[in-house]
């Protein structure tokens, strides 16, 4: 995989699918506007986008180290300036006010309001992107370590002429026990 082609499927992987609603301009109203503003203030936007540009250059980085190249030095710092145009501070704003509004009625949007200005609130606000990007960060770790067997399953697959066909997965090796 090239390393822009990484850095794409990074941010995808980091971010998810749910961070870009389909329906911009719908914010939903005055309260959904309102809670995303004090749920996303600013400087949590500048370091969710510091942490995905900071794992995603992680993660190119050792993609590149396979594949036997390097990264520009600058790579980082410019991967930083792609993401950081590619959403606009406002335009995030307005797509989550949406998706708030699509999931809340007024009443719960309020409720959240409350919540989210007592001081547990506002600490939850302050460390939700410190608490992403661990979490982010540990599930990329764990994607590094278990894509080489994977990528074994499926040369196996294709190496038997069936790769259409169904193998059921063997649940990941946690340490613990499955859930029932």
């Amino acid at each position: 995989m090239k390393p822009l082609a990484a850095t794409i499927s990074c941010i995808a992987l980091l971010w998810g699918t749910s961070a870009l609603p389909g329906e911009p301009g719908q914010t939903g109203g005055t309260a959904a506007v309102e809670l995303t503003r004090l749920v996303m203030p600013r400087e949590n936007w500048n370091r969710t986008l510091e942490g995905i540009t900071a794992q995603t250059a992680q993660f190119a980085e050792g993609v590149a180290k396979e594949q036997g190249t390097t990264l520009p030095a600058d790579y980082a710092s410019g991967l930083t300036a792609l993401v950081a145009a590619m959403f606009s501070y406002e335009e995030v704003l307005d797509l989550a006010a949406g998706v708030y509004a699509k999931h809340y009625s007024a009443a719960e949007l309020r409720e959240l309001l409350a919540f989210y200005r007592t001081p547990v609130g506002q600490k939850t606000i302050r460390l939700t992107p410190e608490i992403l990007q661990d979490v982010n960060g540990q599930v990329l770790a764990m994607v590094q370590q278990r894509i080489p067997a994977l990528m074994e399953r499926v040369k196996a697959r294709v190496a038997k002429g069936a790769p259409g066909q169904a193998e059921s997965a063997p649940a990941a090796d946690t340490g613990k026990p499955a859930r029932q």
